[in-house]
């Protein structure tokens, strides 16, 4: 279960799972409305969900630090590309570890 939103640099992102196909993109970071969107029918398995908000957050946490301004968009999507990665590899440790964890 998703939280409805998260904190960032003291920003209060919503989060919602109702980006309609229609868009054509599985999540979607609106920094100036503070919003983090995702497409529920493109993220039904929860562990790629993880990843998709890992991916947005990452916009958001890139805008809050104001790096969007000073770095190319592609390298902006890389990046969030990379965390979407180094979320995806920690998962299983994460999870063998979420006892100890909490």
């Amino acid at each position: 279960m998703l939280p409805k939103s998260i904190n960032v640099k003291g920003v209060k992102y919503r989060i919602t799972e109702n980006l309609k196909d229609n868009d054509h993109l599985i999540g979607q970071c609106d920094r100036s409305k503070k919003t983090i969107r995702l497409n529920p029918s493109e993220t039904k398995d929860q562990k790629f969900k993880i990843m998709v908000l890992a991916h947005e957050l990452c916009h958001a946490y890139m805008h809050e630090y104001n790096l969007d301004k000073v770095i190319e968009p592609n390298l902006d999507e890389q990046i969030c590309l990379m965390v979407e990665d180094i979320v995806k590899d920690l998962m299983p440790i994460i999870i063998e570890n979420r006892k100890s964890l909490s």
